[in-house]
């Protein structure tokens, strides 16, 4: 976080201790798991551990438990040796793909988010035949609700339309 960033550069001070309490009483958490910064600079995936995902694909988000999906697509290729591509969205500007990992089975495929606070959006599925699926979650940073409640659960399902 800023602050702990703030105590690394600069040591602890009466006005770092005094955030830390007001966070505190907020109920503010770190973010499980890495941060921000730590995601970005992920090395990213070799072709071959992703090559399962090389294609362009469609499909929808999907709020777990509502009717309504969201139009999404995803094109992933390899450029001189690194795999690169964006997400699309129904005719919205498209999203260039920052974190791109092999975890076993899953692929992850992710990008900033454009809002505060600012995020990784993650796709986290598994690729099997011509279909990706999985959960499509925030990371490297603690976003509630205005009510104080976490995220929906959200899913996406992508499949194949070219090699």
């Amino acid at each position: 976080t800023t602050i702990h960033r703030l105590v690394r550069g600069y040591g602890p001070s009466e006005a770092t201790r005094r955030l830390e309490s007001r966070l505190e009483a907020l109920g503010a958490t770190a973010p499980e798991g890495p941060g921000v910064e730590e995601l970005r600079s992920t090395p990213r995936a070799s072709p071959d551990e992703v090559a399962a995902l090389i294609g362009e694909w469609s499909g929808y988000t999907q709020v777990v438990g509502q009717t309504d999906r969201s139009p999404i697509g995803l094109y992933l290729r390899v450029d001189a040796g690194t795999p690169a591509g964006e997400f699309t969205f129904g005719g919205g500007p498209a999203h260039e793909i920052e974190y791109l990992v092999a975890r076993g089975d899953s692929i992850h495929v992710g990008y900033m988010n454009r809002m505060t606070p600012r995020g990784m959006l993650v796709y986290e599925g598994v690729v099997e035949g011509d279909v990706f699926e999985g959960a499509f979650v925030l990371r490297g940073v603690v976003f509630r609700l205005p009510d104080g409640s976490e995220l929906p659960r959200m899913v996406f399902r992508l499949e194949r339309v070219k090699p």
